[in-house]
């Protein structure tokens, strides 16, 4: 137990005399993490596009869970008998 302490004390003192790991993460400003974050957006949005099957459950499914809760936990406020029209703008 004691030689775990002395272990993790002994890291601890040699990080922090290394001057790279002392500034290295107080450099990111707004600007590079928004950078950062749409880079990654923009990645997984290429992967997750190329699949056709990911795309069509990304609509069906949410559609189908809200149908789903809809017919099991009734409310005494559901719509009922509503028309619903879709309209074609070709």
């Amino acid at each position: 137990m004691a030689e775990d302490t002395d272990h993790d004390a002994a890291q601890h003192d040699a990080s922090a005399k290394n001057p790279k790991d002392k500034g290295e993460h107080t450099n990111m400003t707004i600007r590079t993490t928004f950078k950062h974050s749409f880079w990654i957006c923009w990645k997984d949005l290429a992967e997750f596009s190329r699949s056709k099957l990911r795309v069509i459950m990304l609509i069906l499914m949410p559609l189908f869970m809200m149908c789903m809760v809809g017919f099991i936990f009734p409310s005494g406020t559901t719509i009922k008998d509503t028309p619903v029209a879709i309209a074609l703008q070709d």
